[in-house]
Protein backbone atom coordinates (compact mmCIF):
# COMPACT_ATOMS: atom_id res chain seq x y z
CA UNK A 1 0.00 0.00 0.00
CA UNK A 2 1.29 3.45 -0.92
CA UNK A 3 0.93 6.10 1.75
CA UNK A 4 1.85 8.94 -0.60
CA UNK A 5 -1.10 8.81 -2.94
CA UNK A 6 -4.23 10.84 -3.61
CA UNK A 7 -6.44 8.35 -1.73
CA UNK A 8 -4.41 8.72 1.47
CA UNK A 9 -4.50 12.51 1.14
CA UNK A 10 -8.29 12.67 1.04
CA UNK A 11 -8.93 9.66 3.31
CA UNK A 12 -11.37 10.46 6.09
CA UNK A 13 -12.69 13.57 4.33
CA UNK A 14 -15.93 13.81 2.39
CA UNK A 15 -15.68 15.71 -0.89
CA UNK A 16 -18.57 18.16 -1.16
CA UNK A 17 -18.22 18.73 -4.90
CA UNK A 18 -15.69 18.86 -7.70
CA UNK A 19 -14.87 22.33 -8.97
CA UNK A 20 -14.91 22.85 -12.73
CA UNK A 21 -12.08 24.83 -14.24
CA UNK A 22 -11.00 26.20 -17.60
CA UNK A 23 -8.03 23.82 -17.64
CA UNK A 24 -9.64 20.66 -16.25
CA UNK A 25 -7.15 18.36 -18.03
CA UNK A 26 -4.22 19.78 -16.06
CA UNK A 27 -5.70 19.57 -12.58
CA UNK A 28 -8.66 18.58 -10.45
CA UNK A 29 -10.06 20.46 -7.46
CA UNK A 30 -12.04 19.05 -4.56
CA UNK A 31 -13.71 20.81 -1.66
CA UNK A 32 -13.29 18.87 1.57
CA UNK A 33 -14.33 19.53 5.15
CA UNK A 34 -11.24 19.40 7.37
CA UNK A 35 -11.35 20.14 11.11
CA UNK A 36 -14.46 22.28 10.91
CA UNK A 37 -13.26 24.33 7.91
CA UNK A 38 -13.76 23.74 4.21
CA UNK A 39 -10.61 23.39 2.11
CA UNK A 40 -10.16 23.22 -1.63
CA UNK A 41 -7.65 20.71 -2.97
CA UNK A 42 -5.97 21.05 -6.33
CA UNK A 43 -4.11 18.23 -8.11
CA UNK A 44 -1.68 19.41 -10.80
CA UNK A 45 -0.17 16.87 -13.19
CA UNK A 46 3.25 17.57 -14.79
CA UNK A 47 4.05 15.17 -17.61
CA UNK A 48 7.57 14.06 -18.48
CA UNK A 49 8.93 14.48 -22.02
CA UNK A 50 8.93 11.22 -23.99
CA UNK A 51 12.53 11.23 -25.21
CA UNK A 52 14.49 13.03 -22.48
CA UNK A 53 12.32 11.94 -19.56
CA UNK A 54 12.50 15.46 -18.11
CA UNK A 55 9.42 17.24 -16.76
CA UNK A 56 7.58 19.56 -19.18
CA UNK A 57 7.46 22.21 -16.42
CA UNK A 58 9.70 23.07 -13.48
CA UNK A 59 7.80 21.88 -10.41
CA UNK A 60 9.47 24.58 -8.29
CA UNK A 61 7.98 27.31 -10.48
CA UNK A 62 4.56 25.64 -10.40
CA UNK A 63 4.69 25.59 -6.58
CA UNK A 64 5.79 29.25 -6.41
CA UNK A 65 3.05 30.36 -8.82
CA UNK A 66 0.36 28.51 -6.88
CA UNK A 67 1.64 29.97 -3.59
CA UNK A 68 1.11 33.47 -5.04
CA UNK A 69 -2.53 32.47 -5.62
CA UNK A 70 -2.96 31.39 -2.00
CA UNK A 71 -2.42 27.62 -2.45
CA UNK A 72 -0.33 25.73 0.11
CA UNK A 73 1.84 22.93 -1.29
CA UNK A 74 1.02 19.60 0.40
CA UNK A 75 2.78 16.82 -1.47
CA UNK A 76 4.42 15.67 -4.71
CA UNK A 77 3.67 12.20 -6.07
CA UNK A 78 5.17 10.04 -8.78
CA UNK A 79 2.44 7.39 -8.92
CA UNK A 80 3.20 5.92 -12.37
CA UNK A 81 6.21 3.58 -12.52
CA UNK A 82 5.54 1.94 -15.90
CA UNK A 83 8.72 2.97 -17.73
CA UNK A 84 11.34 1.53 -15.36
CA UNK A 85 11.72 0.88 -11.65
CA UNK A 86 12.11 4.18 -9.85
CA UNK A 87 11.12 6.27 -12.89
CA UNK A 88 7.64 7.61 -13.54
CA UNK A 89 6.01 9.39 -16.46
CA UNK A 90 4.61 12.32 -14.48
CA UNK A 91 4.51 14.20 -11.18
CA UNK A 92 1.32 15.07 -9.40
CA UNK A 93 1.43 18.09 -7.08
CA UNK A 94 -1.19 18.50 -4.36
CA UNK A 95 -2.18 21.92 -3.03
CA UNK A 96 -4.77 23.14 -0.53
CA UNK A 97 -6.31 26.43 0.54
CA UNK A 98 -9.30 27.46 2.61
CA UNK A 99 -12.41 27.77 0.50
CA UNK A 100 -13.75 31.28 0.10
CA UNK A 101 -17.36 31.18 1.23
Amino acid sequence: MWYNDVASTVKGHKPTRAVASANAAAFLCYNLVKKGAVYEYKFVKIEFKKISGRPTEDYREVIKNHAKEGWRFIQILTPDFTTAPGMGTYYELIFERPQNT
